[in-house]
């Protein structure tokens, strides 16, 4: 399926998530994306951490090794997965909600998904997730497989189950912090050496500061 840009910033979206949102993606409709371009120097800071940000280093070489050497996901040990698959879940659903992380081949990443939360200890998240694949899939397991999952989905709903909008609209509220637990999950497998911040937040949260 075709995807369609975002009307306001350009990002490109699934049509049937333009239709819900009246063509913008899910970033701008929450806002978002706003927020985050509103900084002057945002353009100039995202060079920056580019060349400096230790974790989108550790992205783009777990991306360049299930891509570029073309191993696949079984290029990666099973923490670098993990980590892999919590940040896809991240990055799809406020692009597009669960519709979104279920019709892509993100989906296809549940099962390790699930696991990489309990193991995070994000419950809420975890319950969000599940409870979008009940209402998307039922009692019926996801298919790992991209276009078996997308056969049943449109042959399940040929349009949008409405109750998603509710799920979507929750994990967007509660879970703008994930992303520090994923950082955190990293630094503490050895994916990467903690940053200073995180460092301090470490010793704070041991009642060392």
């Amino acid at each position: 399926m075709s995807k369609v840009p975002c009307k306001e910033c350009g990002a490109l979206i699934l049509p049937v998530t333009a239709e819900r949102t009246g063509g913008v993606c899910m970033a701008c409709k929450s806002g978002i994306r706003k927020n985050i371009e509103a900084s002057k120097d945002y353009r100039a800071r995202e060079k920056d951490l580019e060349k400096t940000c230790t974790f989108r280093a550790l992205w783009r070489s777990l991306h360049h090794r299930i891509y570029g050497e073309a191993g696949g996901l079984g290029a990666l040990n099973q923490t670098e997965q993990k980590y892999w698959a919590l940040n896809i879940l991240e990055g799809e659903v406020y692009n597009g909600g669960f519709d979104q992380y279920f019709y892509n081949s993100s989906g296809s990443l549940y099962l390790l998904t699930v696991e990489a939360l309990m193991e995070i200890g994000a419950t809420d998240a975890l319950s969000l997730l599940e409870q979008a694949k009940v209402v998307i899939f039922g009692q019926k397991s996801v298919p790992e497989d991209t276009v078996e999952r997308r056969q049943l989905i449109r042959s399940l709903w040929p349009e949008l189950p409405p109750s998603l909008d509710a799920i979507d609209k929750a994990y967007w509220e509660k879970f703008s912090r994930l992303g520090e637990r994923i950082e955190r999950y990293a630094v503490d497998n050895g994916l990467v050496e903690a940053q200073p911040v995180l460092q301090a937040d470490a010793a704070a949260s041991r009642g060392l500061i």
